[in-house]
Protein backbone atom coordinates (compact mmCIF):
# COMPACT_ATOMS: atom_id res chain seq x y z
CA UNK A 1 0.00 0.00 0.00
CA UNK A 2 2.79 2.41 0.87
CA UNK A 3 4.54 1.55 -2.38
CA UNK A 4 1.44 2.35 -4.42
CA UNK A 5 0.79 5.60 -2.58
CA UNK A 6 4.28 6.76 -3.50
CA UNK A 7 4.28 5.63 -7.14
CA UNK A 8 4.07 8.35 -9.83
CA UNK A 9 1.21 6.63 -11.64
CA UNK A 10 -1.24 6.86 -8.73
CA UNK A 11 0.06 9.09 -5.94
CA UNK A 12 -2.00 12.10 -7.06
CA UNK A 13 -5.23 10.11 -7.11
CA UNK A 14 -5.16 7.62 -4.20
CA UNK A 15 -7.62 8.31 -1.41
CA UNK A 16 -7.22 5.13 0.63
CA UNK A 17 -5.64 1.68 0.51
CA UNK A 18 -7.55 -0.85 2.59
CA UNK A 19 -8.38 -4.51 2.92
CA UNK A 20 -11.57 -6.19 1.83
CA UNK A 21 -13.28 -9.54 2.10
CA UNK A 22 -12.74 -12.31 4.63
CA UNK A 23 -9.58 -10.89 6.22
CA UNK A 24 -11.43 -7.72 7.15
CA UNK A 25 -14.48 -9.38 8.69
CA UNK A 26 -12.66 -12.21 10.45
CA UNK A 27 -13.90 -15.12 8.34
CA UNK A 28 -10.55 -16.12 6.83
CA UNK A 29 -10.00 -19.86 7.18
CA UNK A 30 -6.83 -21.93 7.23
CA UNK A 31 -6.05 -23.38 3.78
CA UNK A 32 -6.79 -27.06 3.33
CA UNK A 33 -3.80 -29.39 3.24
CA UNK A 34 -5.02 -30.62 -0.14
CA UNK A 35 -4.50 -27.15 -1.65
CA UNK A 36 -1.12 -26.02 -2.87
CA UNK A 37 -2.07 -22.37 -2.39
CA UNK A 38 -1.67 -20.45 0.83
CA UNK A 39 -3.74 -17.68 2.34
CA UNK A 40 -5.51 -15.24 0.03
CA UNK A 41 -5.74 -11.63 1.20
CA UNK A 42 -7.67 -8.97 -0.72
CA UNK A 43 -6.77 -5.30 -0.87
CA UNK A 44 -8.32 -2.24 -2.48
CA UNK A 45 -6.72 0.90 -3.90
CA UNK A 46 -9.43 3.53 -3.67
CA UNK A 47 -8.96 6.58 -5.92
CA UNK A 48 -10.61 9.94 -5.41
CA UNK A 49 -13.77 10.67 -7.37
CA UNK A 50 -11.95 13.17 -9.60
CA UNK A 51 -9.91 10.27 -11.02
CA UNK A 52 -13.00 9.24 -12.99
CA UNK A 53 -12.19 11.98 -15.52
CA UNK A 54 -8.63 10.64 -15.93
CA UNK A 55 -9.87 7.12 -16.63
CA UNK A 56 -12.94 8.04 -18.69
CA UNK A 57 -13.68 6.51 -22.06
CA UNK A 58 -13.46 2.99 -23.45
CA UNK A 59 -9.78 2.58 -22.62
CA UNK A 60 -10.06 3.98 -19.10
CA UNK A 61 -10.58 0.74 -17.13
CA UNK A 62 -7.71 -0.98 -18.89
CA UNK A 63 -5.44 2.01 -18.27
CA UNK A 64 -6.32 1.95 -14.57
CA UNK A 65 -5.35 -1.72 -14.27
CA UNK A 66 -2.13 -0.97 -16.14
CA UNK A 67 -1.32 1.93 -13.80
CA UNK A 68 -1.69 -0.44 -10.84
CA UNK A 69 0.25 -3.25 -12.50
CA UNK A 70 3.34 -1.24 -13.47
CA UNK A 71 4.34 -0.11 -9.95
CA UNK A 72 3.49 -3.51 -8.50
CA UNK A 73 5.65 -5.14 -11.18
CA UNK A 74 8.56 -2.96 -10.07
CA UNK A 75 7.86 -3.90 -6.47
CA UNK A 76 7.73 -7.59 -7.34
CA UNK A 77 11.04 -7.45 -9.21
CA UNK A 78 12.70 -5.68 -6.29
CA UNK A 79 11.51 -8.25 -3.76
CA UNK A 80 11.63 -11.29 -6.07
CA UNK A 81 7.90 -11.92 -6.00
CA UNK A 82 5.58 -13.24 -8.69
CA UNK A 83 3.11 -10.75 -10.10
CA UNK A 84 0.07 -11.38 -12.32
CA UNK A 85 -2.15 -8.93 -14.17
CA UNK A 86 -5.81 -9.93 -14.33
CA UNK A 87 -8.96 -8.31 -15.72
CA UNK A 88 -9.83 -6.36 -12.59
CA UNK A 89 -6.96 -6.83 -10.16
CA UNK A 90 -3.23 -7.49 -9.81
CA UNK A 91 -1.91 -10.40 -7.73
CA UNK A 92 1.34 -10.61 -5.79
CA UNK A 93 2.47 -14.07 -4.65
CA UNK A 94 4.56 -14.24 -1.49
CA UNK A 95 6.25 -17.14 0.32
CA UNK A 96 4.29 -20.35 0.98
CA UNK A 97 1.80 -19.50 -1.75
CA UNK A 98 0.25 -16.53 0.07
CA UNK A 99 -1.46 -14.26 -2.47
CA UNK A 100 -2.50 -10.64 -2.22
CA UNK A 101 -5.04 -9.38 -4.77
CA UNK A 102 -5.04 -5.60 -5.24
CA UNK A 103 -8.15 -4.16 -6.89
CA UNK A 104 -8.41 -0.50 -7.95
CA UNK A 105 -11.71 1.33 -7.48
CA UNK A 106 -12.78 4.93 -8.05
CA UNK A 107 -14.87 6.62 -5.37
CA UNK A 108 -18.44 7.32 -6.46
CA UNK A 109 -20.42 8.33 -3.34
CA UNK A 110 -24.20 7.93 -3.47
CA UNK A 111 -25.81 9.62 -0.49
CA UNK A 112 -29.23 8.09 -1.15
CA UNK A 113 -28.02 4.51 -0.52
CA UNK A 114 -27.21 2.77 2.74
CA UNK A 115 -23.41 2.84 3.14
CA UNK A 116 -23.48 4.94 -0.01
CA UNK A 117 -20.61 7.12 1.18
CA UNK A 118 -18.23 4.26 0.29
CA UNK A 119 -19.88 3.38 -3.03
CA UNK A 120 -17.34 3.09 -5.85
CA UNK A 121 -16.74 1.80 -9.37
CA UNK A 122 -14.42 -0.99 -10.46
CA UNK A 123 -13.19 -2.05 -13.93
CA UNK A 124 -15.43 -4.77 -15.36
CA UNK A 125 -13.99 -7.95 -16.81
CA UNK A 126 -13.90 -6.83 -20.43
CA UNK A 127 -12.12 -3.59 -19.39
CA UNK A 128 -14.48 -1.42 -21.43
CA UNK A 129 -16.52 0.12 -18.62
CA UNK A 130 -16.81 0.40 -14.82
CA UNK A 131 -19.15 -1.64 -12.64
CA UNK A 132 -20.57 -0.63 -9.27
CA UNK A 133 -18.92 -1.96 -6.13
CA UNK A 134 -18.79 -1.23 -2.41
CA UNK A 135 -16.23 -3.37 -0.54
CA UNK A 136 -16.14 -1.00 2.42
CA UNK A 137 -19.92 -1.04 2.56
CA UNK A 138 -19.86 -4.84 2.79
CA UNK A 139 -17.47 -4.66 5.74
CA UNK A 140 -19.64 -2.05 7.48
CA UNK A 141 -22.79 -4.09 6.88
CA UNK A 142 -21.20 -7.29 8.21
CA UNK A 143 -19.77 -5.54 11.28
CA UNK A 144 -23.17 -4.06 12.01
CA UNK A 145 -24.83 -7.48 11.80
CA UNK A 146 -22.09 -8.98 13.99
CA UNK A 147 -23.14 -6.68 16.83
CA UNK A 148 -26.37 -8.65 17.20
CA UNK A 149 -26.01 -10.98 20.17
CA UNK A 150 -28.12 -13.96 21.12
CA UNK A 151 -30.43 -13.51 24.12
CA UNK A 152 -31.24 -16.78 25.87
CA UNK A 153 -34.56 -16.51 27.66
CA UNK A 154 -34.65 -20.12 28.95
CA UNK A 155 -32.45 -21.10 31.86
CA UNK A 156 -32.05 -24.39 33.67
CA UNK A 157 -33.11 -24.23 37.30
CA UNK A 158 -30.02 -25.74 38.88
CA UNK A 159 -31.48 -25.53 42.38
CA UNK A 160 -34.46 -27.71 41.43
CA UNK A 161 -32.11 -30.27 39.87
CA UNK A 162 -30.04 -30.41 43.06
CA UNK A 163 -33.16 -30.89 45.17
CA UNK A 164 -34.38 -33.76 43.01
CA UNK A 165 -31.00 -35.49 42.97
CA UNK A 166 -29.58 -34.57 46.37
CA UNK A 167 -27.90 -38.00 46.73
CA UNK A 168 -26.04 -37.72 43.47
CA UNK A 169 -22.97 -35.70 42.63
CA UNK A 170 -22.05 -33.98 39.43
CA UNK A 171 -18.44 -33.74 38.27
CA UNK A 172 -17.94 -30.96 35.78
CA UNK A 173 -16.15 -31.62 32.52
CA UNK A 174 -12.51 -30.49 32.68
CA UNK A 175 -11.47 -27.36 30.90
CA UNK A 176 -10.85 -28.34 27.26
CA UNK A 177 -7.63 -26.36 26.93
CA UNK A 178 -6.16 -27.89 30.08
CA UNK A 179 -6.60 -31.45 28.86
CA UNK A 180 -6.03 -31.00 25.14
CA UNK A 181 -2.76 -29.12 25.49
CA UNK A 182 -1.00 -31.98 27.25
CA UNK A 183 1.63 -33.66 25.09
CA UNK A 184 0.10 -37.11 25.37
CA UNK A 185 -3.32 -35.82 24.37
CA UNK A 186 -1.85 -34.11 21.31
CA UNK A 187 -0.01 -37.29 20.33
CA UNK A 188 -3.25 -39.26 20.49
CA UNK A 189 -5.00 -36.61 18.39
CA UNK A 190 -2.28 -36.83 15.76
CA UNK A 191 -2.47 -40.61 15.55
CA UNK A 192 -6.28 -40.50 15.32
CA UNK A 193 -6.10 -38.03 12.44
CA UNK A 194 -3.54 -40.28 10.76
CA UNK A 195 -5.89 -43.23 11.37
CA UNK A 196 -8.78 -41.43 9.69
CA UNK A 197 -6.69 -40.66 6.62
CA UNK A 198 -5.12 -44.12 6.40
CA UNK A 199 -8.33 -46.10 6.83
CA UNK A 200 -11.11 -44.41 4.85
CA UNK A 201 -14.40 -46.32 4.51
CA UNK A 202 -14.47 -48.60 1.45
CA UNK A 203 -16.38 -47.25 -1.52
CA UNK A 204 -20.09 -47.54 -0.91
CA UNK A 205 -19.63 -48.48 2.75
CA UNK A 206 -20.15 -46.40 5.88
CA UNK A 207 -17.87 -48.50 8.10
CA UNK A 208 -14.11 -48.78 7.76
CA UNK A 209 -11.41 -51.07 9.11
CA UNK A 210 -9.93 -48.28 11.19
CA UNK A 211 -8.93 -49.28 14.74
CA UNK A 212 -11.16 -47.88 17.47
CA UNK A 213 -10.14 -44.74 19.30
CA UNK A 214 -10.04 -46.49 22.66
CA UNK A 215 -7.60 -49.07 21.24
CA UNK A 216 -5.28 -46.34 19.92
CA UNK A 217 -5.52 -44.34 23.13
CA UNK A 218 -4.73 -47.35 25.33
CA UNK A 219 -1.70 -48.35 23.26
CA UNK A 220 -0.21 -44.85 23.19
CA UNK A 221 -0.81 -44.30 26.88
CA UNK A 222 0.83 -47.63 27.69
CA UNK A 223 3.81 -46.82 25.45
Amino acid sequence: GEHLMACPELRDHIELVHGQGSRMIGTLIRPSRTRAEGYDVDGVVRLRAKASSVYAGVGGPGQLIEDVFRPLERYAMKHRLEVFRWDRCVTLTYADGMKVDITPVIADPLVNLIFGQTHARVPDRDLRRFSVTNPMGLVSSFNQAAKVRAVFTRQIALDSIKEATFKAELEQLPDAADVQNRLLSRLVQLVKVHRNVSFPPPEGESESFAPKSVFITALIAAA
